[in-house]
């Protein structure tokens, strides 16, 4: 049974635990990021005019493109490598550290693993996934990422693929920061929320995009 409840057409989880799945703490990800800190970039964080003007409320972009090989990933997949603790999870930080602040996840409307994870108790695989956010595309979630989510995070908004190649256009042309689709995707969310107010900070994790690729993409745009 899944421990939550629908509101405004959100999952909203509380307090569910998968069984054999370990809890991952404030403690395990400071931990990891003292093995980590000389393998990785410290990325900045910026407050965006222009996505502040678009969204209505301050808006700071967490530069993650930038990271070595382009994503957040990498620091996740370091602290595989120098131990067996779980990869840090940026929603366990936020609300160890600052319990009120809303975190939303964000997936594609057609790749949407997550969201039938948490509708359904558990993880469940996609019949098909389709989007422009490939980085996005995966039939089915993982144990560890179910458990991190179904507790830490408020919501889970769906995107279609135009909210997000038009919040990747925005970013290039009026915040002048190159990102790929799957990075854009949190920025689609923040204008995609209804709820948004205060402060509002959107990872952008995902910069392995080519000058070929930018071209399909506009194509794509304009279509």
């Amino acid at each position: 049974m899944l421990d939550g409840r629908i509101a405004d057409g959100f999952v909203i989880v509380m307090n569910h635990q998968v069984p054999g799945v370990p809890d991952i703490t404030l403690a395990d990800i400071r931990a990891a990021m003292g093995r980590i800190r000389s393998d990785i970039i410290r990325t900045p964080l910026v407050l965006c005019d222009a996505a502040s003007d678009r969204a209505g409320i301050p808006v700071y972009l967490k530069l993650e493109n930038l990271q070595r090989t382009g994503a957040f990933k990498v620091r996740g997949a370091l602290s595989k490598v120098t131990s067996l603790l779980p990869e840090e999870g940026i929603s366990v930080a936020i609300k160890e550290q600052r319990p009120t602040v809303r975190v939303y996840g964000v997936e594609p409307e057609h790749s949407n693993a997550m969201s039938e994870a948490l509708r359904h108790g558990k993880p469940v695989a996609l019949e098909r996934v389709e989007t422009i956010a490939d980085g996005l595309a995966a039939k089915i979630t993982e144990a560890l990422n179910f458990s991190v989510v179904s507790r830490f995070v408020d919501e889970v908004i769906l995107v279609s693929d135009r909210e997000i190649l038009d919040a990747t256009w925005f970013l290039l042309e009026y915040a002048k920061v190159l990102v790929e689709p799957s990075a854009a995707a949190s920025f689609a969310g923040l204008l995609a929320n209804p709820k948004r107010k205060g402060k509002a900070l959107a990872v952008l994790s995902g910069g392995n995009v080519t000058l070929q690729q930018i071209e399909k993409l506009r194509q794509a745009w304009r279509a």
